[in-house]
């Protein structure tokens, strides 16, 4: 997505025209859509990619693994927060996700997969793709909603693909960089 300079949406030109600028960018930076009459039509919409990501491992069955990726964000509690500040910190969730990379230390060499079916590309595509991703990655109900999607409410195919929740991960790395700031920034 394209966001549109200052000029572009009419900043500037007098005072309303810079306050539907401020209030287009507040939708690009929080929503992710148009959340007033102000920005109508203007071109708002969720960024980021759904994709699979080969992991360089194999699975038991020799066939390559790879690790679904939900890079479109997604809204929490109802609220339509799918824009670039939402977007950054889920995907920073993830990053920081240590839980993987335990898991991917202490795994068998070569784990049992499944072969599942997701949405892939930018916000609007209908592509999918199949591919092999480990099984304990996956929950019954997500791989349920993988094959057999026309018995399946459709917020089930869009949920976070991982059923292990990064809260643990989350506060272990807060508390990482908190001990950091106090033993390295604090005199």
């Amino acid at each position: 997505m394209d966001i549109l300079t200052p000029k572009e949406v009419g900043a500037g030109n007098d005072i309303m025209s810079s306050v539907k600028a401020i209030q287009y960018y507040s939708d690009v930076l929080l929503y992710g859509e148009s959340t007033s009459d102000l920005t109508r039509g203007l071109p708002i919409k969720p960024t980021g990619k759904n994709e699979f990501i080969r992991t360089g491992q194999k699975c038991s069955n020799g066939q390559d693994m790879y690790v679904y990726v939900k890079g479109i964000p997604e809204s929490k509690g109802g609220l339509p927060m799918k824009g670039l500040v939402p977007g950054f910190l889920q995907d920073a969730r993830y990053a920081f996700d240590v839980n993987a990379l335990l898991d991917t230390m202490t795994n068998n060499a070569y784990p049992e997969c499944k072969e599942v079916e997701m949405p892939v590309g930018a916000v609007g595509s209908k592509s999918t793709e199949k591919r092999w991703v480990e099984s304990a990655r996956i929950s019954k109900k997500k791989y349920d909603c993988t094959i057999c999607k026309s018995d399946c409410d459709k917020s089930c195919a869009f949920e976070n693909f991982t059923d292990k929740t990064p809260v643990t991960a989350t506060a272990i790395t807060l508390c990482i960089l908190v001990a950091s700031y106090f033993l390295f920034c604090k005199k």
